[in-house]
């Protein structure tokens, strides 16, 4: 998937959050390793048990589900992934072979790829880049907690809510693709679960579905209609977001007091 062409060399090649909260020189320095790529709706990025090359850093509207697949075949979603964070986290914990399978669900943008050798090797150096991966793990391992708890405890109507508003945020747009076959693996339910559930949404004005699309029509009542775990998932990507807003505003205040000193 990823040839052997120079990466960029540029830091602002990539618009995912966690990349961009690292400081400007440690970004920039990275960015030598990044290389950016396209990539297409329902193309996997990592298969479950082989061995892990590159980690990956959805860009701003890509989305990845990371899905668990039993011995019997059955799967089912175990996280979404968009810009907020990275793809390949078991490579922290020097796991070297990947635990599910990863696939686009929302191309969008792209991804940014990294060697695992240069993703290990950062990582070692314990600077920015290592405390904002370790936040993301911690964050990912809560978030994980939650879901596991919210498979359990809610029902599907509820999960399925959950599901809509997670893929909006992480799309950015209140209109997506989606099938009711892909939303059945995503919460492991039968499909038609998913074909009431939606029904009933749309007759009550809080989702347009159709043609393998769906809008949010009425969020607040679509998170009313969402589990509270909508809401402890939602502050990971809050944090990611929080995180970017203020170093971006450090880069800006950088920029500003460099350009006054180029001008005198």
């Amino acid at each position: 998937m990823v040839d052997g062409s120079s990466a960029p060399k540029i830091a602002a090649a990539s618009s995912n959050r966690l990349l961009r909260s690292l400081p400007l020189d440690e970004y920039e320095r990275l960015s030598h390793h990044l290389k950016p790529l396209h990539v297409a709706a329902r193309q996997y990025l990592h298969r479950q048990d082989d061995p892990v090359e590159y980690v990956y850093f959805p860009n701003e509207g890509c989305v990845c589900s990371v899905i668990k697949t039993a011995n019997n075949g059955a799967s089912v979603q175990v996280a979404a992934v968009g810009c907020e964070g990275l793809l390949g986290i078991g490579a922290v914990h020097g796991s070297l072979r990947s635990p599910s399978d990863v696939q686009v669900y929302l191309p969008s943008s792209g991804v940014v790829a990294m060697p695992i050798s240069a993703f290990t090797a950062a990582l070692e150096e314990r600077k920015a880049f290592f405390t904002h991966v370790m936040r993301y793990v911690a964050k990912s391992i809560q978030s994980l907690m939650q879901s596991v708890t919210c498979n359990a405890l809610h029902s599907a109507d509820a999960r399925c809510c959950r599901w809509l508003l997670s893929m909006r945020d992480r799309a950015n747009s209140d209109e997506f693709p989606c099938t009711q076959e892909y939303v059945a693996a995503m919460l492991g339910v039968r499909r038609p679960t998913v074909t009431l559930i939606c029904a009933l949404l749309q007759r009550e004005g809080l989702i347009a579905y159709g043609r393998g699309r769906v809008a949010i029509v009425n969020r607040a009542q679509l998170e009313a209609r969402a589990c509270e775990c909508y809401h402890a998932a939602d502050e990971l990507m809050s944090d990611a977001a929080r995180a970017h807003v203020h170093q971006l505003g450090i880069r800006i205040g950088a920029v500003s007091s460099n350009g006054a000193g180029n001008v005198a």
